[in-house]
């Protein structure tokens, strides 16, 4: 009677030990249904991305090939607005340094590059 009693208990163990490793494969399963289908959504959206990345490449390309000097004009005047933004920033940032130093005279540099001294 004993050797009985001892296979039930065994097989209750067994049992619940299943039951509890198939309820953790599910919860593992479930999150990772989730990530792919986030995986999934990442990618369309990458794929959308490139998709119209390739189509602005391919209306720029038959803008170079149909007129390529008007995006030279474009390039050249983007350019040169930056270089004056640029010029204007470090020249702003000498004046505020020069402002805040306690000597009264000016340092300034002339279109060679050569130190001009003013008095202030």
């Amino acid at each position: 009677m004993e050797l009985v009693l001892q296979t039930n208990i065994f097989f209750y163990i067994t049992s619940g030990a299943v039951l509890l490793v198939t309820a953790l494969l599910l919860v593992m399963l479930y999150y990772i249904i989730k990530i792919l289908e986030n995986i999934k959504a990442i990618t369309d959206t990458m794929r959308e991305g490139a998709d119209t990345l390739k189509k602005d490449v391919s209306n720029i390309r038959a803008g170079v090939k149909s007129g390529g000097a008007h995006l030279m004009h474009l390039a050249s005047f983007l350019f040169g607005l930056a270089e004056k933004r640029a010029t204007s920033a470090t020249s702003s940032t000498r004046k505020k340094k020069s402002n805040g130093s306690k000597d009264t005279k000016k340092k300034e540099q002339d279109k060679n590059g050569e130190s001009i001294v003013e008095s202030a």
